[in-house]
């Protein structure tokens, strides 16, 4: 029997959720003067908010895993995508410092928990064999956005404004939380564990594709 055609273009949907994802991460750091100037407050201030959202992040990600382990995969996945789209639309017209801190945590609360479910969805719509390949195309969204999306997203907010680099990444989700939400299966919630069994490891940003896989795969 013929091997399964591999779902291209949802891969590539799913890459470039996580490419934009990892753009809005880091797109206040190549930022700062700009914000600074139109906020009117220290660029060492600015600064904090890319670790405000890695520092979200780093807490919430697992107690957000553990409280909705039992929902269903694929619309939690898309609700995170909404929230990310919410947080940077936040962003993009805050009025002042503690109202764009304050969409930087919400961001980061819906970047924890994408991560937590992403490469399991991946995981879900290919064949065992393709794994690995699914993986590294899906992964390569991150690995671009370093080499393209950040500087793009820098360059873009120099020349036009700040508030419009965030509204364009705020656009880009909503608009892959929809694809997203028509490419997917349907994807059920991971079961109750069995007693005594030990933890399914949680998806962080950093952690490994197969742990993530592995929490999907047995639901």
């Amino acid at each position: 029997m013929p091997a399964p055609r591999m779902p291209w273009f949802t891969l590539l949907v799913i890459a470039g959720a996580i490419f934009v994802s990892v753009t809005s991460e880091f797109l206040p750091a190549g930022l700062l003067p700009e914000i600074a100037a139109d906020l009117g407050v220290a660029e060492s201030r600015v600064g904090v908010l890319v670790t405000a959202f890695a520092a979200t992040v780093v807490v919430a990600t697992a107690p957000l895993t553990a409280i909705t382990r039992r929902l269903p995969r694929k619309p939690l996945l898309v609700g995170a995508m909404l929230v990310g789209t919410a947080g940077n639309a936040l962003a993009a017209i805050a009025p002042s410092y503690e109202v764009l801190l304050g969409s930087r945590i919400l961001a980061g609360l819906s970047y924890g928990l994408f991560w937590a479910l992403v490469m399991g969805a991946v995981a879900r719509i290919v064949a065992p064999g393709q794994l690995a390949r699914a993986v590294a195309v899906a992964l390569g969204g991150g690995t671009t956005a370093f080499v393209l999306g950040i500087p793009l997203g820098t360059a873009l907010g120099t020349a036009v404004g700040w508030r419009i680099a965030f509204a364009v990444i705020a656009a880009a989700i909503l608009l892959l939380g929809v694809l997203v939400a028509v490419l997917l299966p349907h994807l059920e919630q991971d079961p109750p564990a069995p007693a005594g069994s030990p933890a399914r490891p949680s998806g962080a940003p950093g952690a490994c594709a197969a742990c993530c896989c592995s929490a999907w795969s047995s639901s």
